[in-house]
């Protein structure tokens, strides 16, 4: 519509707004009518705008940053290359970059504690923030559990890659053709990296088979007698879980044997310790200990330190019976082991054990008499030494003078006489009381050490803590327990360094050929059970003439012996009855190979040889001189190599020579192609002589 009239004043519109024609004041709208009059409206000025376009900026940075935050702490991570050898390093750098961790541990070649590897992811993966990232941490070397069952395929692909050498023997089994029992134990850890792990494959044949190994003593003897043999049961000292279990046999379990009269071991605590040791005496009708021989076995601390309880070769059966045991294979009368203070005697019976009054008071202070349910193994008859000389009994006539032996054809003076602190083992059967004798003041001191009550222990006395004690007059032995005293304390309490722990061995390995099919990353050492097959006494002899050798090898290849050749008409003055060149001897060897033929290889150390006296020099005794032989004459020089053949093995394996002179030696016989004697043969001798084990001079 038309705008009509002038325009108004300043501020205001005047006039009319139909058909006037008056001016308007100053800033109206004057003149004719007016439909409408907008103002325009402010806009933003640059300054707000500037503020507005901050602020947005702001709050978008804030969007990103904050999004950044959140990917960084929330968003995937990487998993990083590793650079540790450690687990335990491992372990840290992944939890570093936020991964939660769990640690494995498996049996592995690697060192104890060395990273072996991730579960569930790898290097270079991207995971969520808290993730769980597994570390495989190395057990060191052993036997996964799960391993007897599988195939042999499958048990040499795990245990391979474990470092240590893998043997593996046919053994008798009711499930032939997978693996059957291993050394160490399914699921056990590599203790002797030496010995590395042995591996039994289940093979069809006679023999008791390896799962009556561990099994109820009840149903072992069942399933043999099922199968036709002839079964009896023995007690064996043994850890608790192979009580009422079967913890050995004779034959060995496992090994191929027509021998259908078979003997099993079952485990037994301290409360059937009199089943285990005592007997009837053939001779006197009486109880008494007779059976010392079934404590044999290897016995060791938690560091390490092992001692062996050999077979003796004294009275008694030396495979169950026999009334003393060897330490470390020393066989000698004043070093063997035995449980009371005369052997062989009535009175060697726990006291209410003997049957009589008189056998029931001989070890009546001894602890097998207690209700403890230990004993002591004690080393030495409890008879006196004239200075250094033990007086062990035999034939002849000595004396003693101020502590001086000599032979004067009586037996007197004897003065000076003192008893030797020797060994003195307390055997700790499972449940045997160790509180109440810690109580009962038999240990001089105290500790908070707790030995393994589960496992059968010695507790070894320091011997070089004692004194000797004066033997004139009849004086008691203080030093060991007699009829009339108990034993001074044990000056130490058990501790770490004086308990030794059976080693439990259901299966004797050493029974079982065997084949390598992996060496450890280093050779296989000599140790005491590699020369079990050839630990026994030799003798050396041409069959002619008053000469001979007599060779003692133990487990660990050490041997002592002795050499004697009688010249009754090398007289002179002073010896009428003629000379006797003599050589005691001591030494070892310093390794075992067995050979693809399954003969032995033995190296003698030449530098171990040595001999008790100077060659050349003599001694005359009760008119007998007494001529230090040379090592040559032993049969042991030089000592080199040894060959060494198990009875039963064929004479096509052995050298000509020596086989005609076993023909010779057994009456013509060879056996049926097979030597029934284990024999070593020094094959740098020219003359074929042989060591043969179980002959006596």
């Amino acid at each position: 519509m038309p705008v009509s009239g002038g325009v108004g004043g300043r501020g205001g519109v005047t006039g009319g707004v139909a058909g006037g024609n008056s001016a308007g004041g100053d800033g109206g709208v004057a003149g004719g009518s007016v439909a409408a009059v907008v103002a325009p409206v402010p806009g933003p000025d640059r300054r707000t705008r500037i503020m507005v376009t901050v602020l947005a900026a702001l709050i978008a940075l804030c969007v990103v940053v904050g999004g950044l935050v959140a990917w960084n702490v929330w968003g995937p991570r990487e998993v990083p290359a590793i650079n540790a050898t450690s687990a335990g390093d491992v372990a840290s750098q992944l939890e570093g970059r936020g991964f939660k961790v769990i640690r494995k541990k498996q049996y592995d070649g690697a060192r104890k504690g060395s990273y072996v590897g991730l579960e569930g992811a790898k290097s270079g993966d991207r995971l969520a923030a808290g993730s769980t990232v597994t570390v495989v941490e190395s057990m060191g070397p052993g036997v996964p559990e799960g391993t007897v069952g599988q195939s042999v395929q499958q048990a040499e692909q795990t245990l391979k890659p474990m470092g240590v050498t893998l043997t593996e023997h046919e053994v008798v089994s009711l499930k032939p053709g997978h693996v059957s029992v291993t050394r160490p134990a399914d699921g056990d850890p590599v203790t002797d990296p030496d010995a590395g792990i042995d591996l039994g494959v289940g093979v069809e044949g006679d023999g008791i088979p390896v799962e009556i190994a561990g099994m109820n003593q009840d149903e072992a003897q069942s399933q043999l007698e099922s199968m036709g043999y002839t079964v009896t049961l023995e007690p064996r000292f043994s850890s608790r879980k192979y009580l009422g279990r079967i913890v050995g046999a004779n034959p060995g379990i496992g090994v191929k044997t027509d021998v259908k009269d078979v003997t099993l071991y079952y485990g037994v605590d301290a409360s059937k310790r009199y089943d285990v040791l005592d007997g009837v005496d053939s001779m006197t009708g009486k109880t008494s200990i007779q059976h010392v021989g079934r404590l044999v076995g290897r016995y060791c601390t938690t560091g390490g330190d092992c001692i062996t309880l050999d077979s003796s070769e004294g009275w008694g059966s030396k495979e169950s019976s026999g009334f003393f045991v060897a330490l470390n294979g020393a066989d000698d009368r004043d070093s063997r082991l035995d449980m009371c203070w005369y052997t062989q005697s009535v009175r060697c019976a726990p006291a209410g054990q003997g049957g009589d009054e008189y056998a029931m008071k001989g070890m009546e202070n001894f602890l097998i008499s207690g209700k403890t349910g230990a004993f002591e193994l004690i080393q030495g008859y409890s008879l006196p030494y004239c200075g250094d000389h033990y007086l062990g009994g035999g034939v002849g006539s000595y004396s003693c003078d101020n502590g001086v032996y000599s032979t004067t054809g009586d037996m007197h003076p004897m003065t000076g006489l003192t008893y030797h602190p020797g060994e003195l083992f307390v055997y700790m059967p499972v449940d045997a009381d160790l509180n109440e004798l810690e109580s009962d003041g038999y240990f001089a001191s105290k500790t908070d050490f707790k030995p393994d009550a589960d496992r059968p222990y010695l507790i070894r006395r320091d011997k070089a803590a004692y004194q000797p004690v004066s033997a004139d007059n009849g004086a008691v032995d203080t030093t060991r327990p007699t009829a009339k005293g108990k034993p001074a304390p044990f000056k130490d309490a058990p501790n770490a360094k004086n308990v030794y722990y059976l080693e439990e061995n259901p299966i004797d390995w050493t029974l079982l050929d065997g084949k390598t099919v992996s060496e450890g990353s280093s050779q296989k050492s000599a140790t005491k059970t590699d020369y079990k097959p050839f630990a026994a006494t030799y003798s050396f002899s041409g069959g002619a003439g008053a000469w001979y050798t007599s060779l003692k090898v133990s487990e660990d290849g050490t041997f002592s012996g002795h050499f004697q050749d009688a010249n009754l008409g090398d007289q002179g003055d002073g010896y009428p009855n003629g000379t006797v060149e003599v050589a005691d001897f001591t030494g070892r060897f310093s390794s075992i190979e067995k050979q693809s033929d399954g003969t032995y290889l033995l190296k003698c150390d030449a530098a171990a040889l040595k001999l008790a006296g100077t060659p050349g020099e003599s001694t005359i005794k009760d008119g007998t001189r007494y001529h230090n032989a040379e090592a040559e004459a032993t049969g042991m020089s030089p000592c080199g190599a040894f060959s060494g053949y198990l009875t039963g093995t064929s004479t096509d394996q052995i050298p000509s020579d020596t086989v005609q002179w076993l023909q010779m030696a057994f009456n013509g016989g060879d056996g049926g192609g097979r030597i029934p004697h284990t024999v070593l043969l020094n094959t740098q001798l020219e003359s074929g002589l042989p060591f043969v084990a179980g002959v006596q001079n």
